[in-house]
């Protein structure tokens, strides 16, 4: 018996001390605390030695390994077999690796390094003196979970750590596959702007052919770059984009944009895109800048052009998002701001784009040349608490513009004038009465205008508006909007004798989760009506001058603007703003307004301070109902009717479905201008369906609109988009796409079609993240 325990006891003494651990401290330039299974020292030499699972740990950095070698006269540390080092943003691993703790210099053999954004593989990486990793015959790729799906190869690469990654003689391949060769790429992973080749854009149309793109990003300096983007546009030829940016000082910067294309295809008032033989050049513009200065003044300029208009469709992927509306042309203002009044100058040269001339220039178009602008802030003249006479404040809002045409085309409109516009105003709040609010507002409208190639050469037009308003507000709240934490012990539970179905005892829940307490959210409701009745009056409308120019006011196509039109006849125009708002002669307006909303407890951020009692609530609009009606107290024509138009608007959100509707009636035509829509909402589906409907004007206008998504998984989605006008059946755009994402998120890929009324379009687009979620794409068209 003796005899068994010694040998129960001997070995007991040898797996502990088999898994006995050393713990070591050198001080060689850094103090070094090294942890291994067993360590060795050799004096002479200065030599330490440790070995099995090594863990050595030196400032913020770690290094493991199976065997480690460290010489304290050189400060050099050899380390061998599953070899990893842990530094702020980056791991490394490797076979072997040498380390200066004096230079911070290392080499790495078989090295793989490891970021949250990418993975380099190599057959040698080291770290240079200025923080630098570079690696030869190296592999860069951001997918982490897939190297094989696409890698970049290079001679060699160097990464900077939160700054960039560089790589020489770039294979560039895809599923082993090499695409494509590159001298020299620069991918920024830093904040810092660095000059470099930017990855090539590619893309692919059937009938034109292969395009490509080289950008080159030239950082100037700390406040202004460069991008120059020299391109090949498949059959139609060969030029170049251009960039350029300034930020001059605090609020003043301006932004060059242009595009140069010596085209093969395209020849003016050519109808097929056929090769000539010649090349046509082509360009287009782009200038804006914005100058603050101090608090007072601001000027702001923007200017596009094009040699030809037919670019703005021919190369859209570069004009659709610096082209707005159907003009090209500068446009700016200068405005200067006092706590009393406000100035400014705003104008431009305009070029009509629905021109029958592609290079040519509509001189007919109305120039707005200049417009000049004053206005003062309200001036309050009285704050009391006395009964009507609450607050009573005044204004003024005037301007100048010069109306003109490049060459006098006067056939069916005047089309030069010079209009100058005041206003001067009052609002008198006069207080409250019990629940009531009251309030009244009076304005003076002039206009005069000088028409200088008219005969009769003045035009003058004036009126008088008054608008009182009655109005009260009821709101009710419904529940406490709060978070309560319940015990868990304390939550009744079904039992047996509620519940005869069970199958076996129901366990004490609250017994084994006495800890434990689960949040329950409470929800407040608060329903708010407003009532308000409003009387519209003109009064003194006059109109004197030029016969033509007021035959010309009583058409929309007469109007410069909205300001030209008369006040007491503006709802008759066919414009659909004029008619939808309630006539201002002699009118009434009844308003009912309905909201429903919810608060619910969000949110509490403990380090913002004095906010959790203010600012930790969420507030979500469930349902809304409004109606307004206007009636004419004035006589009407036979026949007519005294109501105008009537407006209904309502919305309902019951969980994941939301409906939407408005109605405009107009009860002397007995028209309607209807909206709706419905969508509906899950985790991986989403639906909208929109119907429109106007009959106010004189062509009648229904189409119905239906966007579809559709994920059937994290990968995949789906999507449909479909506009359809029923009145005329003509399909106005359809789209049909699916974009497959892999779970490692290195590459996607989209495919979709898209088809209008002019043409139908395929396209596949191939996109590459290539750091942090940046894709840039491979398009095929």
């Amino acid at each position: 018996m003796i005899k068994i325990l010694l040998l129960l006891l001997s070995f007991f003494l040898s797996v502990s001390s088999s898994f006995a651990r050393v713990e070591t401290h050198l001080d060689i330039y850094d103090r070094i605390h090294i942890l291994s299974d067993k360590q060795y020292r050799h004096g002479k030499e200065g030599l330490f030695e440790a070995v099995g699972n090594v863990v050595a740990r030196f400032q913020d950095k770690s290094l493991y390994g199976e065997k480690l070698t460290v010489d304290s006269n050189t400060g050099e540390i050899l380390v061998y077999g599953n070899v990893r080092y842990v530094a702020a943003g980056v791991t490394v691993y490797g076979s072997e690796m040498y380390y200066n703790t004096k230079s911070s210099r290392f080499n790495v053999k078989n090295a793989r390094i490891h970021s949250s954004n990418f993975v380099i593989l190599g057959k040698q990486l080291s770290r240079m003196p200025d923080g630098s990793f570079v690696g030869q015959d190296a592999e860069y790729t951001t997918c982490i979970d897939c190297p094989e799906s696409w890698i970049i190869q290079g001679k060699e690469v160097r990464i900077a750590i939160d700054q960039y990654i560089t790589i020489k003689h770039a294979l560039i391949k895809a599923k082993g596959v090499v695409i494509m060769y590159v001298p020299y790429i620069v991918f920024p992973i830093k904040k810092n702007r660095e000059t470099g080749l930017l990855f090539p854009k590619f893309s692919l149309d059937i009938q034109e052919g292969l395009t490509f793109q080289q950008p080159f990003f030239w950082a100037m300096g700390p406040y202004n770059d460069a991008t120059i983007t020299p391109s090949v546009w498949g059959a139609r030829g060969h030029g170049s984009e251009f960039q350029y940016r300034h930020n001059i000082a605090d609020r003043k910067w301006f932004e060059i944009n242009s595009l140069g294309v010596f085209d093969d295809l395209y020849e003016l008032n050519k109808s097929e895109d056929a090769k000539e033989g010649e090349r046509y050049f082509r360009l287009f513009g782009e200038y804006e800048h914005q100058f603050s200065f101090g608090r007072n003044w601001s000027h702001h300029l923007y200017y596009n052009g094009a040699k030809d208009l037919d670019m703005t469709r021919d190369y859209t992927e570069f004009t659709q998002e610096r082209v707005d509306g159907s003009e090209l042309g500068v446009s700016g203002f200068v405005d200067y701001r006092r706590p009393m009044f406000n100035f400014s100058v705003e104008g431009g040269r305009q070029r009509n784009m629905l021109h029958d001339s592609a290079d040519g220039i509509d001189k007919s178009y109305v120039q707005i040349l200049p417009k000049v602008n004053f206005s003062t802030t309200p001036y309050g003249l009285l704050h009391s608490d006395i009964p009507l006479l609450s607050n009573i404040s005044v204004g003024l809002d005037s301007n100048m513009t010069r109306f003109r045409q490049l060459e006098k085309k006067e056939q069916a409109f005047i089309r030069n004038a010079d209009r100058y516009t005041a206003t001067p105003y009052i609002n008198w709040n006069l207080g409250r009465f019990g629940p009531l609010f009251v309030n009244t507002s009076g304005k003076y409208n002039y206009q005069s205008y000088f028409f200088p190639h008219e005969k009769d050469r003045y035009f003058r037009k004036s009126s008088g508006e008054i608008n009182s308003e009655i109005y009260f507000e009821i709101e009710r709240t419904f529940g406490f909007a709060y978070k309560e934490k319940v015990d868990a012990k304390s939550i009744e539970l079904t039992t047996e004798k509620k519940n005869k179905n069970l199958i076996g005892p129901v366990p004490d829940y609250g017994t084994q989760n006495s800890n434990q307490q689960d949040v329950i959210l409470r929800n407040s409701y608060r329903h708010t009506q407003g009532f308000a009745l409003k009387h519209y009056y003109t009064f003194n409308e006059k109109t004197d001058g030029n016969k033509r120019f007021s035959d010309q006011i009583s058409d929309d196509h007469g109007l410069f603007d909205y300001t030209d039109a008369l006040r007491k006849k503006e709802h008759q125009l066919e414009n659909a703003t004029f008619r939808q708002e309630i006539p201002v002669a002699n009118t009434l307006e009844f308003k009912w307004t309905n909201s429903i909303l919810r608060k619910s407890p969000g949110f509490v951020d403990p380090y913002a301070d004095d906010r959790q009692l203010r600012d930790n609530f969420l507030y979500s609009k469930v349902a809304f109902f409004n109606l307004s009606q206007g009636y004419r107290l004035y006589d009407v024509e036979s026949g007519s009717s005294k109501l105008t138009r009537l407006f209904l608007s309502t919305g309902l959100t019951v969980g994941k479905t939301s409906v939407n509707a408005s109605e405009y009636f107009f009860y002397e035509q007995k028209r309607h201008i209807f909206n709706t829509s419905v969508s509906q909402s899950y985790d991986r589906f989403v639906s909208t369906v929109a119907y429109h409907y106007n009959n106010a004007s004189d062509s009648e206008k229904q189409d119905v609109s239906v966007t579809l998504r559709f994920s059937p998984a994290d990968i995949i989605s789906t999507y449909f988009r479909y506009d359809y006008d029923i009145q005329t059946d003509i399909l106005n755009d359809r789209m049909l796409g699916i974009i497959y994402r892999p779970q490692s998120k290195c590459w996607l890929m989209h495919i979709s079609q898209k088809k209008t009324q002019i043409d139908t379009k395929y396209s596949f687009n191939f996109l590459i993240n290539f750091n942090d979620q940046n894709f840039n794409s491979l398009d095929v068209m």
